[in-house]
């Protein structure tokens, strides 16, 4: 007997003791998962984006976690599934949503304007009025439609492109800016790039990881990252640990990266002191020279060893 999986239409369930290595465990994970939002034990992290050779910060990546009581941190990819099957995904997407945009004004209101980019969930495109959901709440806090920028997974749109091409045209028609991430994993999906209105695209790690050792996958990248700014799409990293990998995405183009050679992410509060250097917190700081924001910048990678810790 199969289970029946996330998308595949109405069916049951059935719980079976030989369908998992610790069902008891997982049990106990699927009641955890059910209290997770009323014991506040959702938390968001935030990981900086920078370009390839200067290091300026150009945006931050929100990561959801859920801080188990037992089990420490676990992050969305793995329990998004069981989240689904359990009928708790509209829920947990909300408070996502919701904890974004309350972010983004936070961080506004200290004028630190870096756009925010949310890696939105497979379940998630699967949720009714889902770009209405986004768009009300982007209205309902006051962000300028530049503040928030949505990552699609790529593999979603490989499965099913068609359930999701309405999904996409609806997006961008709310005002809401559109990446890829995860891409090159499948190569067949490099025609739609044309097709889709994207402002950027995340190379998937695999490509980091072996930038260095494997000369096929750094002269794919080089294609991929060729291919996306032949559409004006931005290309970006992640993952990148070493100097060798910058130098390597450097010498290929590509835009921006992310990683630990750069920051860990990082609950929002532990972020002040990167921030402040780059986006002042006061407007007449705002308006100051170019020549004194880009000074407290070279003073800021000081503040990187909070995020390594």
């Amino acid at each position: 007997m199969n289970r029946i999986k996330p998308g595949d239409g109405p069916g049951y369930r059935l719980f079976d003791a030989r369908l998992e290595p610790s069902s008891y465990d997982l049990l106990e994970t699927h009641q955890d998962l059910h209290n997770a939002l009323a014991r506040n034990e959702m938390v968001l992290y935030f990981e900086p984006r920078a370009t390839i050779f200067n290091q300026t910060m150009t945006s931050l990546e929100v990561q959801l976690r859920w801080q188990h009581p037992t089990k420490g941190m676990i992050p969305s990819a793995t329990f998004a599934p069981m989240a689904e099957s359990l009928g708790l995904m509209q829920e947990i997407s909300n408070w996502l949503l919701e904890e974004t945009c309350v972010a983004i004004k936070q961080l506004r209101s200290q004028h630190i304007t870096l756009p925010v980019c949310l890696p939105l969930m497979a379940a998630q495109l699967r949720l009714p009025d889902l770009a209405e959901r986004i768009a009300g709440l982007m209205q309902s806090h006051d962000l300028p439609k530049e503040s928030l920028l949505l990552e699609l997974p790529e593999s979603a749109f490989m499965q099913q492109p068609e359930q999701y091409a309405e999904l996409v045209k609806q997006l961008p028609g709310a005002g809401i800016r559109l990446s890829l991430e995860n891409f090159g994993t499948r190569y067949s999906f490099l025609p739609y790039l044309q097709n889709l209105p994207l402002r950027q695209l995340k190379l998937d790690q695999q490509f980091t990881a072996d930038l260095a050792a494997n000369h096929k996958s750094r002269a794919i990248a080089g294609a991929i990252i060729e291919l996306a700014h032949a559409h004006g799409v931005k290309v970006i990293a992640e993952h990148v640990s070493t100097a060798e990998e910058r130098q390597i995405l450097g010498s290929l183009d590509c835009d921006e990266l992310q990683g630990f050679i750069y920051a860990n992410p990082a609950p929002l509060a532990q972020l002040q002191p990167l921030l402040k250097p780059v986006f002042p917190n006061s407007p007449s700081d705002v308006e100051g020279s170019t020549t004194s924001s880009q000074a407290a910048w070279d003073e800021a990678p000081a503040t990187l060893s909070v995020l390594h810790s």
